[in-house]
């Protein structure tokens, strides 16, 4: 773990209980990527209000206790999970069409997914990865 993809105990944990009997790797991150659709929502008051982009660090603590985060946040705090289940993940910066963006890159048995909360975009374009 480093500044942008901390340590957070509480969702690691969580992320081990909500996977906990699946062996396949890509049942977990399924499992994972599908409860933070379904449970974080995208926080557009913060995103209006962040004066650098790309200059700031993900909130992983504000974004799990309040349940809400923008893309850096929601992307940082699903990579922890990732990899405390075993899964080999990445945040990626750069760009999703034509706006600076975060999302997850994660490697399951050779092959890639990834993981956007907001959508898919048509052009990913990564510039940063951690």
């Amino acid at each position: 773990m480093n500044k942008f993809v901390p340590y957070h105990a509480e969702s690691v944990e969580y992320a081990k209980k909500i996977t906990a009997g699946d062996i396949d790797p890509l049942k977990k991150y399924k499992r994972i990527t599908s409860w933070v659709n379904r449970c974080i929502a995208y926080d557009y008051i913060r995103a209006i209000t962040i004066p650098k982009r790309g200059k700031e660090y993900p909130d992983v603590e504000g974004c799990w206790n309040k349940r809400m985060g923008i893309c850096m946040d929601v992307a940082s705090m699903t990579v922890g999970m990732l990899r405390a289940v075993g899964i080999e993940s990445y945040l990626c910066y750069g760009h999703a069409d034509n706006a600076y963006h975060a999302w997850v890159e994660s490697v399951i048995k050779g092959k890639r997914y990834r993981f956007d909360h907001r959508g898919k975009a048509k052009k990913y374009t990564r510039e940063k990865v951690y």
